[in-house]
């Protein structure tokens, strides 16, 4: 990924990825080449994930959540709904040294 990463202009790009590569050392070439990035949370990364659910969860922050989508495929029917939020900054105070926030906090 770091050297697909170098090829690319991702200024001005929103850079997506799956869980194989929502690594720290992605996140700050990301952030080094300008770009922005929108990456999965899950919870192993415990305090963060659970911080992260109390905010989504606050009926009093400003956040935007779509209709949910429903699809059945092979056997099991999948729910799902995403929530955004730009109230981030108070994440960097409780998690200074994750480097994940980095970019989301301080932009460049």
């Amino acid at each position: 990924m770091p050297k697909l990463l170098r090829r690319l202009t991702l200024k001005g790009t929103i850079v997506t990825t799956d869980e194989l590569n929502c690594q720290c050392a992605i996140v700050a070439q990301i952030v080094e080449q300008e770009g922005d990035y929108a990456l999965a949370l899950k919870a192993n990364q415990e305090s963060l994930y659970d911080d992260v659910v109390l905010l989504l969860n606050d009926p009093e922050a400003s956040q935007s959540t779509m209709l949910p989508v429903v699809e059945a495929n092979h056997g099991r029917i999948e729910t799902r709904t995403a929530t955004v939020s730009t109230e981030v900054q108070w994440l960097n105070g409780i998690h200074p040294a994750n480097p994940m926030l980095d970019g989301a906090v301080n932009p460049g």
